[in-house]
């Protein structure tokens, strides 16, 4: 998944909205101390008598002056009031050389009631302490600057400011302003109280200037500045930056003694804006360093985020969220608690929307410095901020990170699917690429992990192991691509494929009809995904089952792309075959079929399976007591073929036809003659060569042929044994356990007869003979020898002696013979019986 460190970074909001309060509360503070001297002085006005011109006085402690008032005309009325007018105070520094200045052009005093009053405007010149002067704006000086240039001086301008002794307050209903540099604020009405030390701006706050060569804006409702305890009050902060805004119902912010702002907190409908994102909580907790750069912010209280960013719209949400600055305010830690999420879109090509999302009960990310790409001019960044990289991030607690891709399968056209990845911990780090971008590298999950694949066909593949990993490296459009991926320990897999009944004369799928759902699972030690070859090799153990047919190997090599697929090691396909039946039927079961080998290939879009062995361990083909061995077994599920052929030149196919026996029809009986109970066959046929065809239901033997068991011993050049018409299967399902099932099968089914040719040997107990060509009919159990001059048919007999004729017709439980004469004699065929004694 692609990360964006721009949609983390607005938690330097924060740091705007407590830095540009602080720029207030300094101002305020500033005030303070001039405005508590100035009141003292009014107290010292009552030995003044009459009218005074050029009225000067200073007071000192421990030898240094700590203020001098200046009055260019005093004047004392009788009834206790004092005038002063063209007012200048200087207030001196106990501990340097700042002076601040105080002018107003009358000021009133009443010494009865103990209220002042300045008629007029109120000016005020302050100068900032040097450890806090190189800090508050953005015409901040160089180091040796300080030497060489005049203080900084933050400059008041109010009227009307009315002093109340009996109240301990000193208040305005007049506007205050406040200039520092490029900064400045004003507010309606304020009001000071000595002896709390507290200074209330009592409406319409509002903080403008340059910070970082980016503009300022602050407004509040109130604010409430108590130097006891060195915290500033706000209420309904709102503050701007850049694009960056923040709000909320009421913010605190701490401050050091020099001024500067150490930790703060918002709460009430918090919100922080940058550009199209925004994030909202019910509280912000914040704390700065003494160069007022962030250095922790905490978001508490259903944190949501939303980026409406219509290229890359954006969600996420959590409980809490906690993030960890570096000292030029560029995050290194941020972690989401309590149910966090991130989601967010993407355009693709084809006009699709692509889905990303990440889920956990805590969700952390960490960021590294990146000197290089520091101050390119990122979009909603500072001119001088610093960059930073997404390095990990590590979800924990039913972790999952989802999203879409788009696939093209062989001959199909592209597909959009949805993936996620769940653990109970997963962990993806990140790589820089030249260009400062974050590229997914690695991702590791532990615990319960789940691959999940969906189609938009309704397709679903999924898979679970102890433990994930992968490795993802960058793709042609510069985006991160999956490398590798790999599961393991106790792996399990499953796959649902929705198919549609192929309607006539169409392929599979063309149907309208409703879709039949096939299921098929699978199980391994471990598995391994390459993309570059798209293959998934699973290993230990593997077993693939779709229900009714099952596949195992020591190791299984599936082709996603192709479906084609390698099985090593141990091989066993086990087929259990149903007849097809019409809707609502229940199908009936056949004998399951098994197939053994050493290694097999399946090749899906030739509907090819090839199992293969060795002539001394070869592969083997069974159902019941009926079976094909040979070092090779070569399945064509287009022909409905199967092929099998041995290793070397001296190997031999074998084969066995069994079957059980039963009650059936006498062939060529009358229906009075009934039916009679059949003896059970096996037939066992070994020759070099064997094709089988499922549409013939005929094996042919070739390459000189020997068979043994119900018909005796018979050797010949070739044998074709006709297997009785099987029912129609039921369609199999998708999958490496399937392709074994799609395939012909000649051990399916019971013997129908058995047809060998040329220079045919035949022994049986108490008889031989020899021929042209042997039937043997299993039905009724009957035998058919025939021959052409000068090769007859002849049979020796242990009790009737030799028999010779142009064909021979007798049973293994019979008891006479039926020759026919020579076709060329007049009167056609000659029948002839023969009585076998037989011995008691």
């Amino acid at each position: 998944m692609r990360f964006s460190i721009e949609r983390l970074r607005w938690f330097l909001v924060a740091g705007a909205v407590l830095l540009i309060a602080g720029l207030v509360a300094t101002i305020a503070i500033s005030s303070y101390r001039a405005k508590k001297a100035f009141v003292e002085k009014l107290k010292n006005f009552a030995h003044i008598a009459h009218e005074t011109k050029n009225f000067t006085y200073s007071d000192a402690l421990l030898g240094h002056t700590s203020y001098t008032l200046h009055a260019g005309r005093v004047v004392q009325h009788g009834d206790g009031t004092y005038s002063l007018f063209d007012v200048a105070v200087q207030l001196h520094s106990k501990t340097s050389t700042e002076v601040d200045h105080i002018y107003a052009n009358e000021i009133e005093y009443d010494q009865n009631t103990g209220v002042g009053k300045a008629i007029g405007e109120v000016r005020m010149e302050l100068e900032v302490p040097q450890s806090v002067a190189g800090t508050r704006h953005g015409t901040q000086s160089p180091p040796t600057a300080a030497v060489t240039t005049s203080p900084q001086v933050v400059f008041v301008d109010t009227s009307s400011v009315v002093y109340v002794k009996k109240l301990g307050v000193a208040a305005t209903a007049d506007e205050v302003r406040f200039r520092w540099g490029k900064l400045s604020a004003r507010a309606k009405g304020a009001e000071f109280s000595p002896n709390d030390s507290t200074l209330r701006l009592l409406a319409d706050v509002h903080a403008t200037g340059i910070l970082h060569q980016q503009q300022l804006d602050m407004t509040a409702s109130e604010a409430l500045i108590d130097r006891n305890s060195n915290i500033a009050t706000f209420g309904h902060p709102t503050a701007r930056t850049g694009n960056r805004t923040g709000k909320s119902d009421s913010a605190i912010v701490y401050l050091r003694k020099d001024g500067s702002i150490e930790h703060g907190s918002a709460t009430g409908n918090v919100e922080l804006t940058e550009g199209t994102a925004l994030i909202k909580a019910a509280h912000l907790d914040a704390v700065l360093n003494e160069s007022s750069v962030l250095e922790s912010a905490k978001l508490i209280g259903g944190v949501t985020m939303v980026d409406s960013n219509p290229l890359r719209p954006t969600q996420g949400s959590a409980q809490t969220v906690d993030a960890s600055f570096d000292a030029t305010g560029a995050p290194t830690v941020i972690v989401g608690r309590g149910q966090a999420a991130v989601a967010m879109q993407q355009g693709a090509p084809g006009g699709r929307t692509m889905h990303r999302a990440m889920h956990g009960d805590t969700i952390t990310a960490n960021f590294v410095h990146d000197a290089k790409h520091a101050g390119a001019g990122h979009a909603g960044n500072d001119a001088h901020s610093s960059a930073s990289l997404i390095k990990g991030l590590h979800a924990v607690g039913s972790a999952q990170v989802s999203g879409d891709s788009v696939t093209a399968a062989q001959g199909k056209a592209a597909e959009l699917k949805q993936n996620a990845v769940d653990a109970d911990d997963l962990v993806a780090s990140f790589t820089q690429t030249a260009e400062g971008r974050a590229l997914l590298r690695t991702l590791v999950g532990t615990g319960h992990t789940k691959l999940h694949q969906e189609g938009s066909e309704g397709d679903v593949s999924e898979s679970r192991a102890d433990v994930l990993n992968a490795d993802f490296v960058p793709s042609a459009t510069g985006a991160a691509q999956l490398e590798t991926a790999k599961q393991t320990g106790h792996l399990t897999m499953m796959s649902r494929s929705v198919r549609k009944p192929a309607a006539s004369g169409q392929a599979p799928g063309s149907s309208k009809g409703p879709a039949t759902p096939t299921v098929s699972t699978g199980s391994a030690a471990e598995g391994t995904y390459v993309a570059a070859t798209d293959t998934l090799t699973l290993v230990g153990g593997t077993h693939f089952s779709d229900g009714e047919n099952s596949l195992t190997a020591n190791e299984v090599t599936v082709h996603e792309g192709s479906g084609d697929a390698e099985a090593r090691g141990n091989v066993l396909a086990s087929i259990e075959q149903h007849d097809a039946q019409p809707s609502g039927k229940v199908r009936e079961a056949q004998p399951v079929t098994h197939i053994a080998s050493t290694e097999a290939k399946f090749v899906r879009a030739g509907k090819i399976a090839e199992f293969r062995g060795t002539d001394g361990a070869p592969a083997r083909l069974w159902q019941g007591g009926s079976q094909v061995q040979a070092a090779n077994l070569l399945f064509d599920g287009v022909r409905r073929s199967l092929t099998a052929r041995p290793a070397g030149s001296s190997g031999l196919v074998r084969a066995v036809f069994a079957s059980m026996g039963g009650t059936g029809q006498v062939v060529g009986a009358k229906k009075a003659s009934g039916e009679r109970k059949t003896a059970a066959t096996i037939v066992h046929v070994a020759s070099p060569r064997l094709d089988y065809s499922d549409l013939s239901r005929q094996a042919v033997f070739s390459g000189g042929v020997k068979i043994e068991g119900t018909m005796g011993q018979v050797e010949s050049q070739r044998a074709v044994a006709t297997l009785n018409p099987s029912k129609p299967a039921a369609p199999a399902a998708d999958g490496p356990a399937s392709s074994a099932a799609a395939q012909a099968n000649p051990v399916n089914g019971t013997l129908e007869k058995v047809v060998v040719y040329g220079d045919v040997h035949m022994r049986q107990p108490g008889r031989t003979g020899t021929g042209d060509q042997l039937t043997y009919t299993a039905a009724d159990d009957e035998y058919v020898l025939t021959g052409s001059p000068p090769h007859l048919p002849h049979i020796v007999d242990a009790q009737q002696g030799n028999v010779t004729g142009a064909t021979l017709v007798f049973n293994n439980a019979g008891s006479t013979i039926i020759v026919s004469g020579n076709p060329g004699q007049p009167g056609g065929r000659v029948r002839t019986e023969t009585e076998v004694r037989q011995s008691h």
